[in-house]
Parts: structure tokens; sequence; C-alpha cells
């Protein structure tokens, strides 16, 4: 597991929510963000990378699909512990993060 550190000013989105730690899977395919939400509140977002195959009349194409969101969590340390029990690919080992 590869871990990001995000910061504020260069922070992804999660829908409307700023993610300010994200954890990838080995092989990239899938993320989980860990995101502010309602400004006082975190939550965790995971997404999966998703083939769609080709067909007689559209080529083969790659999307992101929202695969997990969790409750609402008072901290950011919360919703990421509650993320490694609900997300069997996301492991301990997948290194450190600090909040930004």
């Amino acid at each position: 597991m590869t871990t990001e550190n995000i910061t504020r000013s260069n922070a992804t989105q999660v829908g409307n929510e700023p993610a300010l730690r994200q954890f990838w899977s080995q092989d990239r395919r899938k993320v989980v963000s860990i995101v502010e939400a309602a400004g006082r509140f975190f939550r965790f977002v995971e997404d999966t990378e998703v083939h769609e195959p080709a067909t007689s009349f559209m080529e083969a194409y790659w999307y992101w699909e929202e695969t997990h969101r969790s409750g609402l969590y008072e901290t950011a340390e919360e919703a990421e512990k509650e993320a490694l029990l609900a997300l069997p690919w996301l492991t301990p080992d997948r290194g450190t993060s600090s909040s930004s």
C-alpha cells in the first residue's frame, strides 16, 4: 500500500468534499480518501477503477466509480481507523500519513 499526503493547497476533491489523505492499493486501481464533510466531520470514500469493454459501437474505456462511502466521524483518525476495518484491501502496513 502506498500513501500520498495531500495538503489543502493541492487537495483533490471527492464530490464537493476536500480529500485530506489518500491511500492507494498496490495496483493503483482502488483509492480510499479521507475527506472533510460539512466543515467539521470526516468520512472515508473508496473509489475503484472500472473497465468497460468495447462494443460494436463504442471503444473500451476506464472510469472511477465510488464503491464505498462511510458515515460521519468526529476526527479524520476515526474515519481512517474505520476504513481499515471496512475495506479488506486496506492493510495496517500501508504506512503512515500526517494531517494537513
